[in-house]
């Protein structure tokens, strides 16, 4: 089943399979960002306080395929997403 974000974009069941880590500790929901470099962006958002993790992982998706933004490229990704 696909849950929908804040502003109702369907989120596939694998970007929340991905997320499942966060989501099985912390509060929170996963958040479509937008479109980076052809496929639809996603981030864990964390309610209340985040927690010191590392880097924020984002996670991308496109026609079923999912991968996640290396730690270098993901404050360009959060820069060009306006976050």
């Amino acid at each position: 089943m696909n849950k929908k974000s804040k502003n109702q974009h369907p989120i596939p069941q694998a970007v929340l399979d991905e997320f499942k880590y966060l989501s099985d500790v912390y509060e929170g929901e996963v958040e479509f960002m937008g479109r980076y470099k052809g496929s639809d962006a996603y981030c864990y958002s964390f309610h209340g306080e985040a927690p010191e993790i590392g880097y924020p992982d984002i996670v991308l998706y496109n026609k079923g395929d999912i991968s996640s933004l290396p730690e270098f490229e993901v404050f360009s990704a959060i820069r060009d997403l306006g976050y």
